[in-house]
């Protein structure tokens, strides 16, 4: 019994043609050994000759014409049958592919790109190698300004431009919209993975010509080590992640390894992001002031406001936690127009001779309603556009130069002025001088701090100084904290200067009282008798 069970499962599981062979062979060995045996044939010939005037013979002359015909058919749909498995099995190697590769660029995707991570984590026996994380920072920039062929075309660049670092020690895979994992050992070393990232940076960092434009993109690369660092696949490109999270507030074409701590950060930047929106809805980020001096007199000329955030939960988040976050997660606009508002509404309390600078990032210039909606606030508020001041940042002009410089044209006719921000540090040009209506320079604290003990920050400052001079700018010195900074500055002929000197950032309540107390040390001051 079980042997009968046996053979209708394996008949069961034979293919379609080994089926209908065995039903044929089942159907025509007996008919054939029954013809055979009872003289089937000499007797069929016997009865046709009985009978020639029904015309039988040609009656089996048709039936055997018929049955050549039916065996070229059956010949010709049997080219057919295979014509169409070898399509059927072609369709399937390509889903198959499909599935483990990247339509676009043809390369693994994160499916394919973890089995390899685990054979290799089988095969190495321990021998350590790296999983690295390589995002385009600024490709959604891309796609929202040139469209979806684009930026197709522009990944497919990425990756013909990464296959120039092909070798047997390297896998690429494609796993995100604007994401390339990348498999790179065995390695010695954390140089040997540096030294490779440092090359991947340098490879994408010429501009791209696709479809007649020229893209110039940014990348951020997280790495993370086995076995150190995780010992499956999907804790390698975890870790990985987190380190080029962390690299979020870092600056633009960096790389990162993954370090013990970071999943703590992450965690804590995960709450931010959570609870910025909110914040941002309750007013619970507002304005700072930092007072901005002359240093030829010691009076205040104008404040810098500074977002400040206390949460209940978080307590205070830095600016330079928040900020890249909320410029990722789409909330900077409406931040930085409610600060906008408050910082102006805070203003209309002080002497009309104090200004007010407010510093602009990258996203918000990106956006061509930025000038009218500056303008509209101040009109609003009633604060006059040239008590107005904007800080902007070398990265900010480059990242879309048509917008910012329609953008700055707007605010600058209307009588808003522009400081170029940390100059020296991002992509400076003089170019950004020349094309931009740049009122003033503010020279970076990292030179100011260091100016004194190191010849070459001393050296950049009075370039700076002398640069600006010339092209009829003025110029702020950030950082200042000692009177010998603010002496030497002010001796190689900085008008403006800005540190925990002069006065740490204070809520708007505090300006007025501020203000107070410097009118009454000058007062003080002149009359003491010379």
């Amino acid at each position: 019994m079980s042997r009968i069970r046996y053979t209708v499962n394996w008949f069961r599981c034979a293919s379609q043609a080994t089926r209908d062979a065995i039903v044929i062979a089942c159907i025509s060995v007996p008919l054939f050994v029954a013809a055979i045996e009872l003289d089937l044939f000499d007797k069929l010939s016997v009865y046709t000759r009985r009978y020639e005037h029904f015309e039988l013979d040609e009656f089996l002359l048709v039936l055997l014409v018929a049955g050549f015909l039916a065996i070229i058919y059956a010949w010709r749909r049997l080219r057919e049958l295979k014509a169409e498995i070898r399509q059927r099995r072609a369709a399937e190697a390509m889903a198959v592919k499909l599935t483990l590769h990247d339509a676009l660029t043809g390369l693994p995707n994160r499916h394919k790109f973890e089995r390899l991570v685990t054979d290799e984590i089988i095969s190495r026996d321990r021998q350590n190698f790296a999983v690295m994380l390589l995002r385009v920072d600024n490709f959604r920039q891309v796609i929202d300004r040139f469209g979806h062929a684009l930026g197709d075309s522009l990944l497919v660049a990425v990756t013909t431009r990464l296959s120039e670092l092909y070798s047997t020690e390297v896998v690429f895979a494609r796993i995100g919209p604007n994401e390339f994992a990348i498999k790179l050992g065995p390695i010695e070393d954390d140089e040997v993975v540096s030294e490779f990232s440092r090359r991947l940076i340098t490879t994408l960092a010429d501009p791209f010509v696709v479809l007649g434009c020229e893209i110039s993109i940014t990348v951020t690369i997280g790495i993370s080590r086995y076995p150190q660092d995780g010992t499956t696949a999907v804790q390698l490109l975890r870790r990985a992640d987190i380190a080029k999270r962390h690299l979020a507030t870092r600056g633009q074409s960096k790389y990162g390894l993954f370090e013990k701590g970071m999943e703590l950060t992450l965690s804590r930047m995960d709450s931010i992001e959570r609870r910025l929106s909110a914040a941002v809805e309750a007013d619970e980020i507002i304005p700072y002031f930092q007072p901005i001096v002359d240093l030829q007199t010691g009076r205040t000329v104008a404040f810098e406001s500074l977002a400040r955030w206390y949460d209940l939960q978080l307590g205070w988040v830095g600016p330079d936690q928040f900020i890249p976050i909320a410029e990722e997660c789409g909330q900077i606009v409406k931040l930085g127009d409610k600060l906008l508002r408050k910082a102006c509404l805070a203003a209309l309390e002080w002497p009309t001779s104090i200004g007010l600078s407010l510093n602009i990032s990258a996203v918000q210039l990106r956006d061509p309603t930025l000038g009218l909606n500056v303008l509209s606030a101040l009109g609003e508020i009633g604060l006059s556009p040239w008590r107005l001041e904007l800080e902007l940042t070398e990265t900010a002009l480059v990242s879309d130069v048509p917008v910012a410089r329609e953008t700055l044209e707007i605010l600058t006719q209307t009588g808003v002025s522009i400081a170029l921000d940390d100059f020296g540090t991002g992509h400076s040009s003089l170019r950004h001088i020349c094309d931009f209506s740049i009122h003033k320079l503010k020279i970076d604290q990292s030179f100011v701090r260091t100016m004194c003990k190191r010849h070459e920050s001393e050296q950049v400052v009075g370039a700076v100084i002398g640069l600006a001079r010339g092209l009829g700018i003025v110029t702020t010195a950030e950082g200042i904290e000692t009177k010998a900074q603010r002496n030497f500055l002010r001796d190689l002929g900085c008008q403006y200067g800005q540190g925990f000197l002069f006065g740490r950032p204070m809520p708007a309540q505090a300006v007025l009282g501020y203000l107070a107390d410097e009118a009454k040390a000058n007062a003080d001051a002149r009359s003491i008798p010379a």
